[in-house]
């Protein structure tokens, strides 16, 4: 079994990237490469960047952040308990601040690369569909 990932551009219905690796695989670690090729790419307009439930971690959410890349990320309501606090609000949208202090965030190898010096929170906007 395998597991694959797709850089695909909507607009110009073209794959950009893709990739077929070992069903094991984590979907994060092909997303950063999506990125980095992306990147090689140096495209003159902003993109908006989707994806799918299986891709949602702290250290993607922050890596996005840091290279100041729009995005639309789909995620279960127990994501982060930030999430599910606003799973069960009535507000259909509402901007999140996400603490890293919570729970050892911080200590995560894979989110330090990825945060400014003394950055103690992400912030997202979350919407309910």
């Amino acid at each position: 079994m395998g597991r694959s990932s797709l850089l695909y551009d909507v607009k110009n219905e073209l794959v950009l990237h893709a990739q077929l690796k070992s069903y094991v695989s984590s979907e994060q670690q092909m997303a950063l490469a999506h990125l980095d090729y992306l990147q090689e790419l140096s495209l003159p307009a902003c993109c908006l960047l989707l994806f799918d439930r299986g891709y949602p971690s702290l250290w993607l959410l922050a890596c996005l952040q840091s290279r100041q890349l729009d995005f639309v990320m789909r995620c279960n309501a127990n994501f982060l308990t930030e999430v599910s606090a606003f799973a069960q609000a009535s507000a259909p949208d509402m901007l999140l601040e996400v603490d890293l202090q919570v729970n050892n965030r911080l200590r995560k190898e894979k989110l330090q690369p990825f945060l400014h010096p003394g950055q103690t929170k992400l912030r997202v906007r979350a919407v309910k569909v």
